[in-house]
């Protein structure tokens, strides 16, 4: 038996988060594992609850979800045209992002969850929040991993004190 059957990777449409695919297709390679690419729309009265619901806001919202669902088959197909032996399964869901996210994982029995991160810390991360971190903390039903940016990589290999002496000498 494989340590994984479904892999869940988390997509929200921008580059960041497709890094998560690279190390998500491997470890779906390696254990023959189902890839589940989901990305979840939030719902328009999440980020505008004053506003009244009308009948233009719920085709909005059937548009977005049929653009994401393009959007993700277009991902899949990317995938399949490399790797043409990945179980490649796509979802959209609405709802408020970390909480769909982690649900979904629980109900569909997931074994991982590979989601990409800013990496921000401090008052960024305040600011913004962090859908991975909320990820992370909300799961309990399985692992989950987590890619970090590029960038953020970098600033912290900048801020520890080996590279701040090696800066100085």
């Amino acid at each position: 038996m494989s340590v994984y059957e479904r892999i869940l990777v988390t997509l929200d449409g921008s580059l960041l988060a497709e890094r998560a695919l690279e190390p998500a297709v491997l470890l779906a390679q390696a254990s023959g594992a189902e890839l589940i690419l989901l990305r979840v729309v939030t719902p328009i009265e999440l980020w505008a609850p004053f506003v009244e619901i009308e009948p233009a806001f719920e085709v909005a919202q059937e548009r977005q979800i049929r653009e994401t669902s393009v959007y993700l088959e277009e991902v899949r197909d990317r995938l399949l045209e490399d790797e043409e032996a990945l179980n490649v399964r796509t979802i959209a869901l609405r709802g408020p992002v970390a909480e769909t996210i982690t649900d979904y994982a629980r109900q569909n029995s997931v074994d991982l969850i590979v989601i990409s991160s800013h990496g921000r810390s401090g008052i960024s991360r305040w600011i913004y929040g962090s859908v991975a971190e909320k990820v992370l903390r909300g799961t309990r039903c399985c692992s989950t991993l987590i890619v970090r940016d590029e960038e953020a990589r970098r600033e912290r290999k900048e801020e520890t004190p080996d590279a701040a002496a090696t800066k100085m000498g």
